[in-house]
């Protein structure tokens, strides 16, 4: 596979674009000769001479310092540095190459952003203080094997909102140049990032939950990020995305609507304005609803979905999927899209269904929460059809939920994961709408 990043991926975007990041200067992992605490060097260049050994804690520190943001949700520090490791394969710590580097440059992809300081006067090949890093993006292919041949966005980091968004243009760029599809990403710590979240927001990013799996975003699978996806085809992103970047729109809008865009990025709303009593109190109501659903599906309980999807007015036929293959990541979808329309309107959590025990019987009933009250005119609901429970209906349900093989899906298979810190986040303050 030919790398990501490239001078002819550069040399071929608009001349507007050129223009205004032309005092930028665009740094490869794979370029980079060697380093010490304070600066870089290229592989065309000589290296930094040396008093004494290197700090590297120094050199890591000035690295992965645009890692963290405002509120303190960025990418983890331990997992920034050993990500980085694998990419620079062939950079060298004092001339010894490392040793705990894996992989072959092809599967990690490394680019850097970079800035004169005040104290030097331009960037050369041989000069390339960390002190002018403005930020760097990350990308690994086949960290999905749903999508192996795509490269994942893994890490982007940067000191402010037009170098993150410069980096994220790049990223989709780059895919399309590539004749990629789809773009995929995990925001690190979910919901409570609105940062990260709208920064993907603005560029046609949009939560998929299908992605949150063990043989694709394992730390999704478990709750602790939150997988996104673009679709690279869509008319809007390719109209939009020049226009977002030179910030004559405020996001892509995209033609394909298979979901809304986050409403926490709406600046206009009490939900996003930054660290609101409202935006914490939405942000609660999305995560409740997300573990109670992946508790759900975990359990498998098939009586127990058809009931939360009429309780939320969901055509129970959505288990069906598309009507060549069942799915049941078709019902999870419509559940999360409910939610997050009821956290808006409503302000309350998805109705669910309380588990009553009859100790004696040793028999279980279910009913509605009291969470659950009649619609305001302002929310959207699907078809209020009530699927009739024909013979052999429950049947027909377990057997579509068990071909999914859940332990996969969500986690039961525990032999399945890898401990892995914070993964794909952006620093910043959440962006306008």
């Amino acid at each position: 596979m030919p790398y990501l990043f490239t001078n002819a991926l550069l040399t071929s975007f608009p001349k507007d674009v050129k223009d205004k990041y032309n005092n930028y200067k665009i740094i490869y992992g794979r370029d980079i000769e060697s380093f010490d605490e304070n600066r870089m060097v290229l592989k065309s260049g000589t290296n930094v001479k040396r008093g004494k050994p290197p700090n590297y804690d120094k050199f890591f520190d000035n690295i992965t310092k645009t890692c963290i943001g405002r509120t303190g949700y960025g990418v983890g520090r331990d997992y920034a540095i050993s990500a980085i490791k694998k990419a620079m394969t062939k950079a060298k710590f004092q001339d010894t190459s490392f040793k705990d580097a894996a992989g072959v440059m092809h599967k990690h992809d490394l680019l850097f952003i970079a800035k004169p300081s005040k104290i030097e006067s331009e960037i050369s090949e041989t000069n390339i203080l960390l002190n002018d890093i403005q930020g760097f993006i990350l990308t690994q292919t086949g960290e999905c094997s749903l999508l192996p041949d795509v490269p994942a966005l893994k890490i982007i980091c940067s000191i402010n909102s037009e170098i993150s968004k410069y980096l994220m243009y790049i990223y989709i760029k780059a895919l399309l140049k590539l004749n990629k599809t789809k773009g995929i990403l995990e925001l690190a710590h979910s919901y409570e990032n609105p940062g990260g979240f709208c920064l993907y927001n603005k560029f046609g990013f949009r939560e998929d939950s299908s992605l949150d799996r063990y043989d694709c975003f394992p730390e999704g699978a478990e709750g602790d990020t939150l997988a996104m996806q673009v679709d690279l085809t869509d008319t809007g992103l390719l109209r939009d995305l020049d226009s977002v970047l030179l910030m004559a729109n405020k996001n892509i809008d995209l033609e394909n609507l298979n979901s809304t865009g986050e409403p926490m990025c709406n600046k206009q709303k009490d939900i996003g304005k930054a660290a609101s009593v409202e935006q914490q109190k939405y942000i609660a109501l999305r995560t409740q609803n997300r573990e109670y659903l992946r508790d759900l599906f975990i359990r498998n309980d098939e009586d127990e979905i058809r009931e939360i999807l009429e309780a939320n007015d969901i055509d129970i036929d959505v288990l069906r999927g598309d009507g060549v293959n069942s799915d049941f990541n078709y019902a999870l979808k419509e559940l999360i899209e409910i939610g997050k329309i009821m956290a808006v309107n409503e302000k309350k959590e998805l109705a669910k269904i309380d588990k009553v025990f009859n100790s004696s019987k040793k028999t279980r009933k279910r009913k509605i929460s009291k969470g659950k009250q009649k619609k305001s005119k302002g929310s959207v609901s699907k078809s209020k059809k009530k699927l009739t429970r024909k013979k052999g209906f429950k049947k027909h349900i377990k057997r579509t939920l068990k071909n999914q093989n859940n332990s996969v899906l969500f986690g039961t298979d525990s032999g399945s994961f890898t401990d892995l810190s914070a993964p794909s986040s952006f620093s910043s303050s959440s962006e306008d709408v």
